[in-house]
C-alpha cells in the first residue's frame, strides 16, 4: 500500500470528500487526489460542499465549523455535496 492509497483509505473511513490546503486555497477531490504539482504535506481532511447561489462546489477543512461555511466566489451560505 502506498501513501496515496492511505490517505484515500482514511478519507473513506472518515466520510472525507476530499483534502484541503485552505492557506493555498487548493483542494482535490478523493476520485482525483494528489494531481496538482503542489506539496500535499500541509492538505487537511476535507468536505465536499455546494454553495447554495452560483451553485459552485468547494471545500472546507474538518476544522471548519459547517454553519459557518460561505461560498469562497459569491459568500453565500453553503451545504453539504451529497
Amino acid at each position: 500500500m502506498n501513501i496515496k492509497e492511505i490517505v484515500i483509505k482514511h478519507l473513506q473511513d472518515f466520510s472525507f470528500a476530499g483534502i484541503v490546503n485552505p492557506m493555498l486555497n487548493c483542494n482535490c477531490d478523493i476520485k482525483s487526489l494528489m494531481v496538482c504539482n503542489n506539496n500535499c504535506s500541509e492538505c487537511e481532511p476535507g468536505y465536499k460542499y455546494k454553495c447554495s447561489q452560483c451553485n459552485i462546489a468547494y471545500f472546507i477543512s474538518d476544522e471548519t465549523e459547517p454553519e459557518m461555511t460561505f461560498c469562497p466566489n459569491c459568500n453565500a451560505p453553503g451545504k453539504a455535496f451529497e
